[in-house]
């Protein structure tokens, strides 16, 4: 399968894609005119942490609306959608991509501690305003290292550096239950919508029907319908329906896949299946929309 390629106005690889053959990539003071140019859902494929140090974005992420206020760090995992909204003329941030195996690694570190962090149920995880001087300095520490690509002991040096600051300041990020770091209000504890999410991103390609999803979530499709409509605003159908649409236009604008290869990985039945799916949601037809200006 072809990954999207995404192009920005900053100094990234000339292919994004490169960004995957190395551990780890930093780049601070990304400001909102930087931005600009990103006015399409993008798909990413390594995760991604992001510091707002100034401003505030709103978005959809996996079609889930969120809000990031300064200060705060915004988590985004490999295979989930994002689309800007709106962000601040005095949005400042930096972000940190790195290798799902250098992920892994950290993640296996921090749950050998017994740490488990917020954000893999969160995006945003909100930074108290003392902190924001230590998390700062980290990145840009961070910045250092990822230009230092001769040292000898350059991921090492990440990973424990990661490590470090996590356990010595960051932590206390992510811990609700002390009571000093709110709650985002998007926060959602629902568990059967958490778990209706995560199976519908990872099965709506291959699975349409609300039942599958019931059974699996040991529901009636009855009641999840109403659950989620409850919670969300949205019936299963609907989430289903808007996870296909949203991956089509992904692929529509950042792909050079054709409309029948596109069709064939979305799992309808023929192209013009597909392109009676898309024109009835969108009033544009496959071909229609890739070819409009972004």
């Amino acid at each position: 399968m072809n990954h999207p390629t995404l192009t920005y106005s900053i100094e990234l690889p000339k292919d994004i894609e490169q960004i995957l053959e190395v551990d780890f990539w930093v780049y601070t003071h990304l400001t909102a005119q930087l931005l600009q140019p990103v006015t399409e859902a993008v798909k990413f494929t390594s995760p991604v942490s992001v510091f707002i140090e100034k401003g505030t974005v709103e978005a959809e992420v996996n079609l889930l609306n969120i809000k990031a206020v300064a200060p705060c760090i915004v988590h985004i995992k490999p295979g989930d959608v994002v689309q800007l909204h709106r962000v601040s003329e005095d949005f400042d941030a930096s972000f940190l991509v790195m290798s799902i195996k250098v992920r892994d690694l950290l993640l296996l570190s921090l749950h050998d501690a017994g740490a488990s962090p917020a954000a893999r149920l969160d995006p945003v995880v909100n930074v108290p305003a003392a902190l924001v001087p230590a998390f700062c300095n980290f990145y840009a520490s961070l910045d250092k290292l990822n230009a230092d690509e001769d040292h000898p002991y350059r991921l090492q040096a990440f990973h424990h550096a990661i490590l470090a600051f996590y356990f010595y300041t960051a932590h206390e990020c992510y811990d609700y239950r002390t009571g000093e770091v709110p709650r985002p209000a998007h926060f959602r504890r629902n568990p059967l919508v958490d778990r209706f999410l995560v199976l519908v991103q990872k099965s709506f390609k291959e699975e349409r029907q609300i039942e599958f999803y019931a059974s699996q979530l040991g529901v009636t499709p009855k009641h999840l319908s109403r659950i989620l409509k409850q919670t969300t605003g949205f019936t299963a159908a609907d989430w289903i329906k808007n996870y296909i649409l949203l991956e089509a236009k992904v692929m529509l604008k950042s792909s050079t896949l054709t409309m029948g290869q596109i069709s064939t990985q979305l799992n309808f039945p023929s192209q013009s299946f597909f392109a009676k799916f898309f024109k009835n949601a969108t009033g544009l037809t496959p071909k229609q929309y890739r070819n409009t200006p972004i």
